[in-house]
């Protein structure tokens, strides 16, 4: 059942009257987003959509260290969240939407999805979730969360993303557990692809039905996806050891 929150966006928050960003987003009251369903919360929504077709290019091993390298090597800006969010909290957990004059237009509090409900003895400083991307479309704040430790350490409980209604502040759906732990995610059309693996767990790319949340195609990859990027009709995936390049067309 999806969560209304009441005046989520709170128009007096809106930071019309304060001169810079900063002080908009100390004015502002971020409002405190109820626990999410930890088991996911796929939408009923019967929108059927196509999944991406990923051909396999090339899988190339890497130096695990040399990120920068990746980018640089494939002429790839490092992704970024984009100045229309900022983060605030001490621990990251509070995210505020900016419009293109830096005028904060929402605030939510994400502190109820920093721990599942339950964690191995001795693991719990280990297992706090955090928001690792944001990203927006046609007025949904998607969002994922996860922590960077074994999936068993917190019940296999972690790795989500989760859309938002901007407007009301309604959960519009959350992916089942394990679906995104990458430091980043990508919108495509009617896609997400995200990554998730952790070590000796499964290591896979995931394609997302935007509008469910439901995964809608997997592709194994042999560790641990980090960073996705597209470009010229490709998909560049960095992941932990081995770095991947697919060629990317809509639908199959």
């Amino acid at each position: 059942m999806k969560r209304a929150i009441t005046a989520v966006l709170l128009m007096t928050a809106l930071a019309t009257g304060y001169d810079t960003c900063a002080e908009g987003i100390a004015a502002a009251r971020p409002v405190l987003l109820p626990t999410p369903a930890f088991k996911g919360q796929i939408a009923l929504a019967e929108i059927w959509v196509e999944p991406l077709d990923l051909r396999l290019e090339s899988e190339t091993p890497n130096a695990i260290t040399d990120d920068a390298d990746w980018f640089a090597r494939n002429g790839l800006d490092r992704p970024e969240p984009g100045p229309q969010f900022e983060l605030g909290g001490p621990r990251g957990e509070l995210l505020f939407g900016l419009d293109s004059a830096g005028r904060v237009i929402f605030a939510f509090d994400f502190s109820n999805y920093a721990l599942a409900p339950g964690w191995l003895p001795g693991d719990r400083d280990y297992v706090e979730q955090e928001l690792n991307w944001a990203a927006e479309k046609d007025a949904i704040l998607y969002v994922s969360h996860a922590h960077r430790t074994y999936a068993e350490s917190s019940a296999g409980l972690n790795g989500y993303i989760t859309a938002i209604d901007i407007r009301s502040g309604t959960v519009i759906w959350r992916t089942e557990p394990l679906v995104c732990n990458s430091r980043n995610f990508l919108i495509r059309d009617d896609v997400i692809v995200c990554g998730y693996g952790f070590t000796a767990e499964p290591d896979f790319v995931h394609q997302l039905n935007r509008h469910t949340g439901e995964t809608i195609a997997r592709h194994p990859v042999r560790t641990a996806p980090e960073w996705l990027a597209e470009k010229g009709g490709r998909l560049f995936v960095r992941c932990y050891d081995t770095d991947y390049v697919f060629g990317l067309e809509s639908g199959r």
